[in-house]
């Protein structure tokens, strides 16, 4: 009981003597800054600096401790202002724990315990860099377990959502501000590390391991901001005021504590002012950057070309300098993500995760002191199964839930731009139309290119002079170069990859000394004037039991859907013309009539001049495919010559459709010349009809649909012979009339 006491008394001592105090002589207290605390972290290498509040004129004494010995110490002196800074010398990195004891007078003010030196990352961005570690998969099922992470030496600075300003965590201050009210530093072994950000936490767990020191990572990202929320005004002003003014809404400093909807999500400045001015003091290696979506959404909402997202480059690369300058790091590393896939404007715009993705590739290829990570194969659901938890509701595919790999593929750039490592995002560097192909060199591409899970290649398109990009075919003809084709496309202008809505099935490969590998970032090679992408094409190949959809809610949905009475469909992983295919099957008490629907394949198909796909019939029974339905609407749906015999017990055949002459209905009258721009613009489903004797079972299997693209651009015309035909059946020249022109 006696030692007990004593060890009591002790460590209250040492409380009391870790508090601030007030200076000799002096009301006021000398304090350090909120954003220094127990278990902190400081950059290795780099001097360690110490700020706070004191009276002025005040002595002020900053030692370092190990254990009870004293290695070293600093003197100073507040300013007139109240204020001061200390700086100790250069530590290196290691896993000792150090004190740190701020004094005045032979009195000891304040005693940071547990400090440590290692590589500091600081964490910016939106929403998916704020979602939480214990709302992913791991950490949910850790934290609700009852279990605590284990990585003592994780160090995590985290900064409030909304800090105080006067008070008030919803005033917004117009100038930088000295601190962040709230900020406290948390430990990578206490229940603290679920709250903070989950892609930081894989990001520094996995840095840790790989570098054998002690990494820690300030947060400072806010869900649904902007980024010139987060540059400093001077900046705005001389480098992108008339983009602010464009996308966003630009705030001049007269007036802005009356103007009217304050707002952290919008208003220019404000994150800078409350969360990234206050940390000079530190020195961070280097910023891992996950934001786009509310800039993305900007460009939709408004109208506003996107121009290659140059007001965006000009943004980030404004961050990453103005950044660097602050925390004394002119060329600071930046590693940034991708996007997740989502159907930001799918009816106008299915492209623009892709060509947002594609810009940020481009500036990887252009600053050699920024990175890029493709995440397009990382999952992109949400938990729609209850896994995390059901009172989340549903956020949505903008937020996947897949957390970990992200920060593992950002700790692996952050390797490489930073700390010599060979990991790098592949990123194109050269394109050369060349023998009716595009040639495709790469720079980053480690040991060489590969195709994730084994060819064929997938995610690549091809465009020639009238700017529509059609699927393409890929191979790799060198460590560092593939070659992209299309056989109906004689002269290509450009080629395009991972370029749609999400690009789950894009599959290129960096792959590196020791096994690990990054996805290639998406690219359009070329700007060609007017361009037109495709919708995701992966249902095409029949190769994938599941397609990312965004129906009533985002989710994975079978690939294809059955139309008939007694029909079923199947996926079959192996044994088709490449990879897998789909049956269709009918029980023998089915309707006359079944069909094959696939999911996702709603888009423009008026630049196609016919349409390919392989056949077999592996049943006793007589099979025919009566048409191939295109639905322009619930009510209209247009369809090419089709009436095909497929025999009993027969093996794969290949059937090509023309969609240059279309029948309204499948019925042979007024057949129609679909020119640019008509009846196919807008093609909300395809449907694929087979006819079958009732009473029997029968099946169908069907694989790797394909379309070749016209070469010239046709207007649109009647087939004059058969409009004689189609005044016999008037109302249904007059509604297909209608219904074209209109």
């Amino acid at each position: 009981m006696r030692r007990r006491g004593i060890a009591w008394l002790v460590a209250l001592l040492l409380t009391c003597a870790a508090l601030p105090i007030a200076a000799q002589g002096e009301g006021t207290t000398i304090r350090l800054l909120e954003i220094y605390g127990n278990d902190m972290l400081f950059q290795q290498g780099k001097p360690v600096r110490l700020a706070g509040t004191a009276p002025g004129g005040a002595a002020l004494r900053a030692a370092l401790l190990e254990g009870e010995t004293q290695l070293m110490q600093t003197d100073g002196t507040a300013d007139a202002q109240g204020r001061f800074e200390l700086t100790l010398p250069a530590q290196p990195a290691s896993f000792t724990e150090y004190s740190i004891v701020l004094s005045s007078g032979g009195q000891t003010v304040v005693v940071l315990e547990r400090v440590v030196f290692g590589e500091l990352w600081l964490a910016g961005g939106q929403s998916n860099m704020d979602w939480q570690y214990s709302i992913t998969p791991e950490g949910y099922a850790a934290r609700r377990a009852g279990t605590l992470p284990d990585q003592p030496y994780v160090r995590m600075l985290h900064t409030p959502t909304f800090p105080e300003y006067q008070g008030d965590e919803n005033k917004l201050p117009l100038l930088p501000q000295e601190d962040i009210h709230g900020a406290r530093w948390l430990r990578g072994d206490t229940k603290d590390a679920y709250d903070f950000s989950a892609v930081a936490w894989y990001f520094a767990c996995e840095l840790q391991q790989a570098l054998g020191v002690p990494v820690g990572v300030i947060g400072a990202s806010l869900g649904g901001s902007s980024i010139y929320t987060w540059l400093a005004r001077e900046e705005i002003e001389a480098h992108v005021k008339a983009d602010v003014e464009a996308l966003w809404r630009y705030l001049p400093a007269e007036g802005w504590e009356t103007h009217s909807d304050p707002n952290h999500f919008q208003d220019m400045t404000v994150n800078y002012n409350k969360r990234i001015y206050p940390l000079r003091y530190f020195s961070p290696a280097g910023v891992i950057w996950y934001q786009g979506e509310t800039e993305l959404i900007g460009y939709l909402n408004r109208g506003v070309p996107w121009d290659g997202g140059n007001a965006y480059k000009r943004a980030l690369t404004l961050l990453q300098e103005s950044w660097g300058a602050l925390f004394g790091e002119p060329k600071i590393p930046l590693v940034c993500a991708n996007l997740a896939g989502f159907a930001y404007d799918a009816k106008r715009r299915p492209e623009q995760p892709g060509l947002f993705n594609a810009m940020l590739g481009e500036l990887d290829a252009a600053n050699e002191n920024l990175a890029t990570v493709a995440i397009y194969d990382v999952p992109l659901n949400w938990d729609a199964s209850g896994e995390i938890d059901p009172s989340l509701g549903n956020p949505g595919a903008i937020h996947p839930y897949q957390k970990r790999p992200i920060g593992e593929k950002m700790a692996l750039a952050g390797l490489g731009l930073r700390y010599g490592a060979d990991y790098a995002t592949p990123v194109l560097q050269k394109a050369e139309a060349k023998d009716g192909a595009v040639l495709l060199t790469f720079a980053q591409a480690g040991q060489g290119l590969s195709a994730k899970g084994g060819v064929p290649l997938r995610g690549f398109t091809i465009a020639g002079a009238d700017g529509y990009y059609h699927e393409a075919s890929a191979e790799i003809v060198a460590p560092n170069q593939l070659r992209v084709w299309n056989t109906d496309i004689t002269q290509p202008i450009s080629a395009a990859y991972a370029i749609g809505h999400y690009g789950c099935n894009a599959n290129l490969i960096g792959v590196f000394a020791d096994g690990s590998t990054l996805a290639a970032a998406p690219f359009v090679a070329a700007q060609v004037p007017g361009a037109v992408y495709p919708r995701d094409l992966d249902w095409r190949s029949c190769d994938f039991a599941q397609t990312w959809q965004k129906i009533a809610e985002p989710l994975f949905a079978p690939a294809f859907s059955t139309t008939g009475r007694g029909a079923q469909v199947g996926f079959l992983a192996e044994g088709g013309t490449a990879g897998g295919y789909v049956r269709l099957e009918r029980a023998k008490g089915g309707s006359l009539y079944f069909g094959l629907t696939p999911e996702g394949a709603q888009g423009d198909y008026s630049r196609e001049k016919s349409v390919s796909f392989f056949i077999r019939n592996p049943g006793d029974a007589s099979v025919k495919l009566t048409g191939l339905r295109f639905y322009t609407s619930d009510m209209t749906w247009y369809s090419p010559a089709a009436r095909t015999e497929i025999p009993a017990n027969s093996g794969w055949q290949r059937v090509t459709l023309d969609l240059e002459q279309l029948y309204l209905y499948g019925k042979a009258f007024a057949p129609l010349l679909p020119g640019d721009g008509v009846l196919l613009e807008n093609t909300t489903r395809l449907e694929l009809r087979f006819e079958a004797a009732v009473g029997k079972d029968c099946v169908v299997e069907v694989d790797e649909f394909s379309f070749a693209p016209r070469q010239a651009e046709d207007r649109f015309a009647y087939d004059v012979g058969q409009i004689f035909l189609g005044l016999l059946h008037p109302l249904r020249t007059i509604w297909a009339l209608f219904m074209t022109l209109v």
